[in-house]
């Protein structure tokens, strides 16, 4: 049997057209750590009911703007495969055959147009929807009703298929930054023994029939849940270390609940990243924008920036991204004396621009990631709006 190699990979992320700075720092620290490594690096890509338009998907452009800023030929996993498919329907028969997933009647609230559906005690008794609430659907003397449109809920009982949550302890990984352990415990906590609907009225790609003959509707939250076993089955790579945003660890917990389910190996190590903007004079930076205006070397220095960050949240100003350009011009036009000018008219304290400019050297020789240390340096001290 041949050995199975490790890899570094990130939640399935859903493909834009113009993202955000922020959009790129995962598969760009996967790419990072896996090299760091020596491992493979596996961006997964979420297309079967992504919340972003068919149109607006651009798997192609994403993965020539990373390698524009050095992401060069990763392993891509998908969930719009026949093997995935395949590996899907596969999912819920193991799941039925050992009971975790299964089918019983239950009240479920629904729209007319299919986009909310879901069951009657998550409306009154989970705390942990309440974010959903805030955006999906809220409550109006004891009627609910839909956000988006202002649609009335209906109530029905019906015949459901569920999934049920392991209701034990946590999985043994090492995470990182500190603060992000207790709220993958908490968010474990959370949803451990939990019964979810799994199963849709309107007309989605996979089907299986229940026992009274009728065809259920997979969420397509089922599509990408079980992707740490699938890229192990399917590209026969198993996850070691997955690296995430903080608004998403809900996602990376749940996806680990389901691997225990499966009971498959698990990840070794989660670095959890936070959220990343670029602000410009003009709002906020989106990737293609910061890459015209002021280089890849920008691009690549905020993504460092942002693997290096405990942060929850990141704001870089662009101060600093006119500063990256500027040292980069210098050094090709071979005007070193200029940056201690440069530096001493942005920086808001007394500092020793030739150790600056010393620090910057790597940055010069292409090596943005090696010049972390300076950078923060540069952007706690920079004056922000």
């Amino acid at each position: 049997m041949s050995r199975v190699e490790f890899a570094v990979s990130q939640l399935p992320l859903s493909p834009h057209e113009d993202p955000k700075v922020g959009f790129y720092l995962s598969p760009f620290a996967a790419d990072t750590l896996a090299k760091i490594d020596s491992k493979e690096v596996v961006l997964p890509f979420n297309l079967l009911g992504s919340k972003v338009e068919a149109g607006k998907r651009d798997i192609e452009g994403n993965l020539e703007f990373l390698k524009k800023i050095g992401v060069v030929e990763p392993r891509l996993w998908r969930d719009d495969t026949l093997v995935h498919h395949d590996t899907v329907l596969e999912v819920i028969e193991e799941g039925q055959r050992r009971g975790f997933i299964f089918e019983d009647a239950r009240d479920v609230f629904f729209d007319s147009s299919g986009r909310l559906e879901f069951l009657r005690e998550d409306e009154t008794t989970q705390e942990a929807l309440n974010k959903r609430r805030e955006y999906l659907y809220y409550v109006k003397n004891g009627r609910v009703y839909s956000k988006e449109t202002g649609e009335e809920l209906i109530c029905e009982r019906r015949r459901c298929l569920l999934l049920r949550y392991p209701d034990f302890p946590s999985c043994l990984i090492d995470i990182y930054p500190n603060y992000a352990r207790a709220e993958f415990e908490q968010l474990w906590r959370q949803f451990s023994g939990r019964e979810v609907l799994i199963s849709r009225t309107t007309e989605r790609e996979i089907q299986v029939k229940l026992s009274n003959g009728q065809t259920a509707n997979i969420d397509p939250d089922l599509y990408w849940l079980p992707w740490i076993s699938a890229v192990r089955k399917e590209l026969h790579l198993q996850v070691g270390d997955i690296v995430v945003a903080n608004k998403t660890l809900k996602q990376v917990v749940l996806s680990l609940m389901f691997n225990q389910l499966l009971e498959a190996d698990q990840p070794e190590k989660i670095l959890v990243l936070p959220k990343l903007i670029v602000k410009g004079n003009r709002g906020i930076f989106t990737a293609h924008n910061l890459y015209d205006k002021y280089g890849p070397e920008a691009v690549r220095v905020a993504l460092c920036l942002g693997i290096g960050s405990d942060r929850k949240e990141l704001a870089i100003g662009e101060e600093l991204m006119y500063l990256v350009k500027l040292t980069v011009e210098q050094s090709r036009l071979g005007s070193l004396q200029n940056l201690p000018v440069i530096f001493s008219d942005f920086l808001p304290v007394k500092n020793n621009a030739g150790m600056i400019a010393m620090s910057l050297k790597k940055i010069r020789q292409g090596k943005p990631e090696e010049a972390i240390s300076v950078l923060k340096w540069i952007l706690v001290n920079m004056p922000h709006d």
